[in-house]
């Protein structure tokens, strides 16, 4: 059984989940490019679909400090 307007509340029901788990991943990836000893413009890369590939390889970078 469809209903007809459900995605419609769908749509606007994920929009304010989406915009609160934004700022918490970018946090956290920047923290994890900060503590491997990058700089935080390197996020730039998720722009680029497969740039974003090497972004993954600098999170898997281990730790600069002890």
């Amino acid at each position: 059984l469809l209903v007809p307007g459900l995605n419609v509340v769908a749509v606007f029901a994920a929009f304010p989940v989406s915009l609160g788990l934004i700022v918490p991943t970018l946090s956290v990836s920047i923290r994890r490019l900060r503590d491997a000893g990058l700089h935080w413009a390197w996020i730039f890369l998720l722009l680029a679909p497969p740039a974003s590939l090497a972004l993954i390889v600098l999170w898997c970078l281990p730790t600069k400090y002890p």
